[in-house]
């Protein structure tokens, strides 16, 4: 059974993969550091 809450949360995240794709194709993406904190590599990410 396909649930509307799954399949909703499902295609934002297909967007969000395929916005993510073409931003790496197109040369813009983000370094993120391992000795970074959460809240640096959320920031870094979300900005």
């Amino acid at each position: 059974m396909i649930r509307k809450e799954t399949l909703a949360r499902d295609i934002h995240l297909i967007e969000s993969i395929e916005k993510s794709e073409e931003e790496i194709g197109g040369g813009k993406f983000v370094k993120a550091d391992t000795s970074m904190s959460d809240e640096e590599i959320d920031d870094l990410l979300m900005a």
